[in-house]
């Protein structure tokens, strides 16, 4: 669609807008998939100073408001969101909040489901800040593993 030889984009919630430059694109929702997670990471890690810290107190006060607000959510995975225990989403708020303070991308890779209406079971995985591995025949290193996500689907039998 166009206006006045304008670019037109409606979003999921109906909004319509109108000459859009590449920046205000960016900020529409994402999918929450590996390629719809990277993009919203580099549209975040490249926020100037001000934008950024304003991010992150966002995602600090309510990950699942932030979540809801960058990403186009399945209405399987707001249901998922919404259930998730408040110290896990803290633990979870906290940590993405760091990575982006540092300017860093949060490691993260979703696995696709083998079969949209199965069973399987969901498992995130949380990698980083509490494991540690310590080598017993070098004392001299200990591994600290960067702060990652891993959502995984075990095939129920």
């Amino acid at each position: 669609m166009t206006f006045r030889g304008d670019t037109a984009l409606i979003t999921p919630e109906g909004c319509l807008f109108f000459g859009l430059s590449e920046k205000l694109k960016s900020i529409v929702k994402k999918t929450f998939d590996n390629v719809g997670v990277h993009q919203v990471q580099a549209h975040v890690i490249e926020l100037s100073p001000e934008a950024l810290a304003i991010e992150v107190q966002e995602i600090r006060t309510d990950v699942k408001a932030w979540l809801r607000k960058s990403f186009d959510l399945t209405r399987e995975q707001d249901q998922q969101l919404e259930v998730l225990p408040e110290d896990f989403t803290s633990y979870l708020a906290e940590s993405i909040a760091h990575q982006y303070e540092q300017r860093q991308a949060v490691p993260f890779f979703k696995e696709a489901k083998a079969d949209k209406d199965s069973d399987d079971l969901k498992e995130i995985i949380i990698s980083g800040k509490n494991q540690v591995t310590y080598i017993p025949d070098d004392p001299s290193k200990v591994a600290v593993p960067a702060f990652g996500i891993w959502i995984r689907y075990n095939r129920v039998l």
